[in-house]
């Protein structure tokens, strides 16, 4: 597979065949996080479109993020968690 042809699917697809085979979630940590050291070398000389990793990452912070919002919207009520100060 040539460095262009990696997609944040392909790394998903790598993702998944690891835990598949039985590696833990330390050791798939660890090829991404060495995979993405690679390709960001391989962006900075011009061998690589694009980090594909950092790309997969970019997206599940923003689905994290989404669901932390759903979850802390229903818990704040104004005026009772943010009460206005009382003045003397």
């Amino acid at each position: 597979m040539k460095l262009a042809e990696i997609t944040p699917q392909a790394v998903r697809t790598l993702e998944s065949d690891l835990l598949k085979a039985g590696r833990s979630k330390a050791m798939v940590r660890k090829v991404l996080v060495s995979l993405s050291g690679i390709l960001g070398e391989a962006v900075e000389v011009g061998l690589a479109p694009r980090n594909a990793v950092r790309e997969l990452r970019r997206n599940r912070r923003k689905g994290q993020d989404r669901r932390s919002e759903k979850r802390q919207k229903g818990k704040l009520k104004v005026g009772v968690d943010n009460p206005h100060p009382s003045r003397d």
